[in-house]
């Protein structure tokens, strides 16, 4: 579901491979070449009807470019594409909105760690931290997360979802989040998503935040690539950039007022 997102970028508009390719740079056969090979992935068409392609497909592509000007071959290429098709593919036909969705790649990320051992926390607000309890069970830990992650839509049903999902469908929806999120235009010259991408040992597109603590453990890469997510997207969008800042601080100084209203006005950090 990416109603999330409607007021920031154009989610129901479809845009021409020359939109695409001036938007992002990619040149046009490289762009032709990419969708035969299903890196980039339009909207179905009729026999020589012209190609039309969803908003995300523009970030996907900028991402790719990247990869590409530091010598990601085609075959590497569609690892990742895959992966980040993946998830937005979820995205879009999931019931649940962004922030259930966000909570359901936070439980499917505690279930596959909890299934190589990793010990998993029980998070009680009525317990001290220091006392938290050791998940004995995959029902420990989604009762944990239930506790912790509530307000977001942790439930059940939500829950079932991602017993539905592998993984590595997991971490798709949560990279694909972070390719579709606002902050890109709303944040600029503030905050910056900056990925590490590399293939672990199985071949797997894997894709961290450049702070992750993994990047320092065993489970890191040895090499990688860097992609300046943010700034890619805010090339691509630099028409929207002033709406979406403006629609932002409008939306957070409301919000400002609503939590100052509610507590006798008392103040609250931006």
């Amino acid at each position: 579901m990416l109603d999330g997102q409607k007021d920031y970028y154009p989610i129901r508009d479809t845009f021409s491979r020359q939109q695409v390719r001036d938007r992002t740079g990619v040149s046009d056969d490289v762009l032709a070449f990419w969708i035969k090979q299903g890196i980039l992935q339009p909207l179905p068409a009729a026999p020589r009807a012209h190609r039309r392609f969803q908003f995300e497909q523009l970030h996907v592509a900028a991402v790719m470019n990247s990869m590409r000007a530091l010598g990601a071959n085609i075959g590497v290429l569609r690892v990742f594409s895959d992966a980040l098709q993946e998830g937005l593919k979820l995205i879009r036909e999931s019931e649940f909105d962004s922030d259930a969705l966000g909570a359901a790649a936070r439980l499917a990320n505690s279930l596959d760690r909890f299934s190589k051992g990793t010990e998993i926390k029980i998070y009680d607000a009525a317990r001290d931290p220091e006392n938290d309890e050791l998940a004995k069970s995959e029902a420990d830990v989604i009762r944990g997360w239930i506790n912790s992650d509530s307000q977001d839509g942790a439930s059940i049903e939500l829950a079932e979802f991602v017993r539905s999902l592998s993984p590595q469908q997991g971490r798709a929806i949560s990279w694909a989040r972070i390719l579709i999120d606002h902050a890109h235009l709303t944040h600029t010259g503030t905050y910056g998503s900056r990925w590490i991408a590399w293939l672990d040992e199985n071949g797997a597109a894997q894709f961290e935040d450049t702070n992750a603590w993994v990047l320092e453990s065993g489970d890191g890469p040895d090499a990688a690539f860097y992609i300046p997510v943010s700034k890619l997207i805010a090339r691509i969008w630099s028409d929207r950039l002033v709406s979406a800042k403006s629609l932002y601080e409008e939306r957070r100084q409301k919000f400002l007022e609503e939590y100052r209203a509610r507590r006798g006005g008392e103040t609250m950090d931006p």
